[in-house]
């Protein structure tokens, strides 16, 4: 019996082809995804980061050659790592543990030399100096992030190029959306 190796390709796993919201069309982008953040709490249930990754695929996109790194602390991997498979993960555990796991990387890894696009997946102010950092050097950053979790200041670094990834809303039924 021969063994075989899977490479994990984001773009076939979920969905395929680049959104509208994709940074920039084509090119190779890095995403630095605090899962506990995107997903609100710090100990997931399956369904919640199954969701998340059907939100992501559909509002931000992977390409075929784009790198998922995802942060998240011991206790959300148990899950995360479940179910989204594939990804490389960055475990740091106790307070803003998974953004400076994230953040370690953009200081070591030369991400702007290596990749024209960046996607910030997160709502942290602790990102806003790198967004700007990272602008500067010439890369185009997104920041993909949930309504009532974004920082100001990281909402002025990023502006004008903002995803949300929010759950639909549940309308009660007899009521319409407004």
């Amino acid at each position: 019996m021969s063994s075989r190796r899977i490479c994990w390709r984001p773009a076939a796993l979920y969905g395929g082809g680049m959104p509208a919201g994709q940074p920039v069309p084509g090119a190779r982008a890095v995403h630095l995804v605090d899962a506990e953040n995107l997903l609100g709490t710090p100990v997931p249930r399956p369904a919640q980061v199954r969701q998340l990754i059907s939100r992501y695929a559909a509002h931000v996109g992977f390409g075929p050659l784009d790198q998922v790194i995802i942060a998240c602390s011991h206790r959300a991997f148990q899950t995360i790592g479940f179910c989204w498979p594939g990804p490389q993960y960055l475990l740091r555990s106790g307070p803003d543990g998974a953004d400076l796991a994230l953040l370690a990387v953009l200081d070591t890894d030369n991400i702007a030399a290596r990749f024209p696009a960046v996607v910030i997946g997160s709502g942290d102010h602790i990102f806003a100096p790198a967004v700007t950092g990272l602008t500067a050097a010439g890369c185009r950053v997104t920041v993909a992030t949930r309504r009532g979790r974004l920082s100001a200041s990281l909402a002025r670094a990023a502006d004008p190029r903002l995803i949300y990834l929010d759950p639909p809303r549940h309308i009660p039924s007899g009521q319409h959306a407004a």
